[in-house]
């Protein structure tokens, strides 16, 4: 690949769902010949954790695989499962943990089993040396928490995936209280040049093309 080409990279693609079952290889296929020669596909629990990572396999260097269980599916978290998905991460197209988190919008798990589940998904990051794929709405506060108290020793910065509730100009305005800097803050032993904003589309596309 020539040094001066740019690498775009879909962080955060469910290519695995059933709403690419007709089409999936073309959509891979379009994303290749666009520019986007890179994707992972997060999990979202133990079954699409495993469709994620046998995608990647199928398309070596060009997808990769998270294995995690979201918040939404927190309640269907066990030791067990956790013990799977360690195995899973094993494989070395596993590039990340997650996609965890915590939702305190739809509120589809109880607050407590979102929190345990999501300190049991940051321990599985430590063990396996692996970054973290992190779901947040309307829990950006408690997470901060969570990361601050339980996330100290990991050896690489979690990624923040989420949605906002704030405009564009809230989102990034100077002042030391914007969202964004209460994101990006660095974490104890961690560098900021290595944090990743992820803005979800389509409610961000009309900001990121004008």
């Amino acid at each position: 690949m020539p040094k001066d080409r740019i690498v775009l990279v879909d962080s955060h693609a469910h290519i695995d769902t059933s709403r690419f079952a007709r089409d999936r290889e073309e959509v891979i296929q379009a994303a290749v010949a666009g520019g986007v020669t890179r994707m992972v596909d997060p999990g979202c629990d133990l079954a699409s954790s495993r469709d994620a990572l046998a995608l990647a396999k199928a398309h070596p260097g060009t997808i990769f695989a998270g294995v995690g269980v979201h918040p939404h599916e927190a309640t269907t978290y066990t030791d067990e499962i956790g013990e799977q998905l360690r195995t899973l991460a094993r494989e070395p197209e596993v590039v990340a943990i997650g996609e965890f988190g915590l939702d305190h919008f739809r509120m589809l798990s109880p607050r407590n089993v979102q929190r345990e589940v999501f300190c049991a998904h940051l321990d599985l990051a430590r063990k396996c040396n692996l970054p973290c794929i992190i779901h947040v709405r309307d829990a950006h506060d408690d997470v901060m928490e969570l990361l601050r108290a339980h996330g100290r020793d990991l050896h690489m910065v979690a990624i923040y995936v989420g949605s906002f509730t704030v405009s564009l100009e809230t989102l990034l305005r100077p002042e030391s209280v914007s969202p964004l800097r209460v994101l990006c803050s660095p974490l104890p032993g961690h560098s900021p040049s290595r944090v990743m904003l992820y803005l979800k589309l389509p409610a961000w596309s009309r900001w990121i093309v004008s």
